[in-house]
């Protein structure tokens, strides 16, 4: 007859010196840094180390994919809405609406890559080129390429203005091209 193994947990009391430790670190955090944003993202860790103790304490033997599941939602939710709200704060300072496009466009793209890999579907190769296609087709994502890439760039480069038309025209109906390619 095999022997049931008992997990590989921390002790309770080890579990309870690190929750305090935790919760300790927080505050001291919290006190030395004056940067509301560092501030909430210091704050986004420790619920999280807190809840690993939890499930590493607890008589569950799967740690492994408890710590893989808490760790996973934490990215999800609490870290992709959290940099969001970092991007947002990039965004918002920015006076170069070239910039302001570009940062929103990688921005929402990071965060949806993100939950991408971090959701409860697996089937992460079909989401991103879900996400692919989309951003392929996305009227949105053509006026980013023509008119705070493309554009930008053959100003900074000097180029004429009828050079400058005729290479947007060309971007344009090439996205266009790549839609209607694609079935979009």
């Amino acid at each position: 007859m095999s022997e049931v193994k008992e997990p590989k947990n921390i002790n309770k009391l080890v579990a309870g010196l690190a929750q305090l430790t935790s919760g300790f670190l927080q505050k001291q955090v919290e006190k030395r840094v004056d940067h509301p944003l560092a501030n909430k993202g210091v704050g986004l860790i420790f619920p999280l180390v807190n809840q690993v103790i939890v499930v590493l304490s607890d008589k569950n033997p799967d740690n492994s994919g408890r710590v893989r599941d808490e760790v996973l939602d934490w990215v999800n939710e609490p870290l992709a809405n959290f940099l969001e709200e970092v991007f947002a704060e990039l965004i918002a300072k920015q006076e170069n609406p070239d910039a302001e496009a570009l940062l929103y466009f990688l921005g929402d793209t990071f965060v949806k890559v993100l939950r991408i890999y971090s959701d409860d579907d697996q089937e992460n190769k079909e989401q991103i080129e879900a996400l692919w296609e989309g951003i392929i087709a996305s009227e949105k994502t053509h006026k980013l390429i023509v008119e705070h890439i493309v554009r930008p760039l053959l100003v900074k480069a000097n180029a004429t203005e009828a050079w400058t038309d005729f290479a947007t025209t060309v971007a344009n109906t090439t996205l266009s091209g790549l839609t209607k390619v694609n079935g979009q």
